[in-house]
């Protein structure tokens, strides 16, 4: 089956960055993995044989998964971060008109690669960052419920992000907090009856992770 998207962004095993003064020198790694609540900002237009539903839409319960970066310091200011995860399951129920149905469900699994600028340094233990960049989400898999050959599209989004790297006693280990907002829309079809349907769906993922760092 089709695809919605791994929203929850292959976000965060994250392993943190070396310390900053190792960081100065660039061709730093850091391995990053942690629990990731991802919070939805959902609403769709519905389309039944063609016209609108008015008043229609969906909601969806927020989801948890474990997430994983990989992360590379070029230098004391830049860096370049890749985010999967393991992917989660989202059941999407009708509202409005639909309230009471189970549409369907969706796995999805979200990749995202950002560039990040390190603020300067505001003590020796703490590495404060903001960015931005691309999320993939892939449709792993459907599961029909009231839309029967339930589909959702694989779909790409703009992602900011910012958080925090710290580090335990100026070890490798270390701790993160992190959170990025996905400004992702996908389209979903099926067939309610013999009524073909079909959604403009919004999701706006908030992703926020806090876990363990190891820097290389």
């Amino acid at each position: 089956m089709q695809k919605l998207g791994y929203i929850a962004v292959l976000t965060g095993l994250s392993f943190y960055l070396p310390t900053l003064s190792h960081a100065e020198n660039g061709g730093a790694w850091t391995i990053k993995s942690g629990l990731s609540l991802i919070i939805f900002d959902e609403s769709a237009d519905v389309f039944l044989g063609g016209n609108q539903v008015p008043g229609a839409s969906f909601t969806t319960d927020n989801d948890q998964t474990i997430t994983a970066s990989l992360d590379y310091r070029y230098n004391a200011s830049w860096s370049v971060e890749v985010t999967v995860g393991i992917p989660p399951e989202a059941t999407l129920n009708g509202s409005g008109p639909l309230d009471g149905l189970t549409l369907g469900k969706v796995t999805y699994a979200p990749a995202t690669l950002t560039a990040l600028y390190h603020l300067p340094a505001m003590s020796e233990s703490l590495d404060f960052y903001v960015g931005g960049g691309l999320n993939y989400t892939i449709v792993m898999d459907t599961e029909d419920a009231t839309v029967t050959n339930f589909e959702a599209d694989n779909a790409f989004a703009m992602t900011v992000q910012a958080g925090v790297n710290g580090s335990f006693n100026q070890s490798n280990l270390g701790w993160y907090l992190d959170a990025k907002y996905i400004a992702l829309d996908t389209d979903a079809t099926g067939f309610v009856g013999p009524a073909p349907a079909k959604a403009d769906i919004t999701l706006n993922p908030l992703i926020v992770t806090a876990g363990l760092t190891y820097a290389f």
